[in-house]
């Protein structure tokens, strides 16, 4: 009998029994030390080994008695247990155990009695327990810093409706953008402007026809003056009738005012002297329109002078001949404020549709989309509570070294 310590347990081993705890067909019992060749892979030994565990925890007795091989494969043998105690747990004596077949190699006791020693491959090192530099914290702060810049963003579109808010946005749309703008409150502003110029085209339309009107009674009654059965009395009537009429028209003219400026005096009669309303956002001549009026105060001193009080019918039938080519005067100048209060408002119908336009582009570059912002909202509003969540966390992760300081 050969007792081998394992652990500080003797186990008896019977003769033919190796060290590695399996029993070796034809052995021979007078080899004291156990060692013996391993049968070859595949063969089975046809004998049933007894080895003593008693007194043995059960852990300990049932490694002695089991052992795991390279191919996996096993076969009941039987096994002789002793058990410490009914409670051990130790499987009593004589039941079946499993057995792995040998494939090549002994498989020692001293694989069942500790774990292999892990790879240094496997092995990860961890972080370096300090309360000088917190890398966690570091790391979480870092993403804190993110998710609030995130917040911050969304919050500032949400508040401004703007995407494009400062030149780090967007440095390339917010040029864009700019230039876009400037075509919008530009056009916006030539469309007031041709506002104003229907207004002062009104204005000197409403003066001209009230002296269209005057001229038009001089001239009813020059063809009354121009009648035969008129006496002398009657002509001085009709005459200084229309004397009345032609200072009115002379009144009307150097009092007529649109706008801080006299249209109808005689200072804006010539090209070089017109009125230019701007009606576009450029500055070339095609975005002006240029408006020339009538000399109102010429028209009253040249039309008929003084008709003399003793006047005859040839000096009405003149007059009359006078007036008619005043109408004609008048009559043309309203003809062209008519022109160009139709262009004012054709222009005012273009520049609106611009006006549309440019701003749909402007919006397309600069507004928020405020849906999407929502959702960046949202998404900023988790990652930064997510990210303080975990900051606290890692901020707490340096008070592990107190528990080491409280056990020195």
């Amino acid at each position: 009998m050969t007792t081998l310590i394992v652990d500080g347990y003797s186990v008896a081993m019977s003769p033919g029994m190796s060290a590695a705890g399996f029993s070796v067909p034809g052995a021979d019992s007078s080899n004291q030390s156990g060692a013996s060749e391993l049968p070859l892979p595949g063969s089975e030994p046809s004998y049933e080994p007894s080895i003593d565990t008693s007194g043995m925890p059960s852990h300990l007795a049932y490694a002695v008695n089991s052992f795991v091989s390279s191919d996996g494969g096993a076969a009941p043998i039987r096994t002789s247990y002793a058990a410490s105690s009914a409670s051990s747990g130790v499987i009593p004596r004589g039941s079946s155990m499993p057995r792995s077949r040998i494939s090549g190699e002994a498989v020692g006791l001293s694989k069942f009695s500790s774990p292999p020693p892990s790879s240094s491959k496997n092995v990860r090192a961890g972080a370096a327990q300090s309360i000088q530099t917190n890398t966690m914290a570091l790391n979480a702060y870092r993403n804190v810093f993110s998710a609030q810049q995130v917040l911050n963003q969304s919050l500032q579109r949400l508040s401004t409706g703007l995407r494009i808010n400062s030149a780090a946005d967007d440095a390339a749309g917010l040029g864009v953008a700019e230039s876009v703008k400037s075509q919008v409150l530009g056009t916006k502003q030539a469309v007031r402007n041709a506002q104003d110029g229907i207004s002062l085209v009104q204005t000197a339309d409403g003066v001209l026809g009230t002296v269209h009107s005057l001229l038009q009674r001089m001239r009813v009654l020059a063809v009354q003056g121009a009648n035969a059965t008129n006496t002398d009395a009657n002509s001085t009537s009709i005459a200084g009738e229309m004397d009345a009429l032609r200072q009115e028209i002379g009144r009307i003219g150097q009092a007529t005012e649109a706008m801080g400026r006299k249209i109808l005096g005689g200072r804006y009669t010539e090209p070089a002297d017109a009125l230019r309303f701007q009606i576009g956002a450029g500055a070339t001549e095609f975005d002006t329109i240029a408006i020339t009026f009538v000399d109102v105060v010429d028209i009253a001193r040249a039309q008929l002078g003084q008709i003399p009080q003793d006047a005859g019918a040839n000096a009405f039938r003149e007059a009359i001949t006078n007036i008619d080519d005043q109408i004609e005067v008048i009559s043309g100048a309203r003809a062209s404020l008519g022109a160009v209060q139709n262009r004012f408002e054709s222009t005012i119908d273009y520049l609106n549709v611009s006006v549309e336009n440019l701003s749909s582009a402007h919006g397309r570059m600069q507004d928020a989309d405020m849906a999407v912002e929502t959702m960046n909202y949202m998404r900023g509003r988790i990652l930064s509570q997510s990210s303080n969540a975990v900051l606290s966390q890692a901020l707490s992760a340096p008070r592990g070294v107190l528990t080491l300081l409280s056990a020195a």
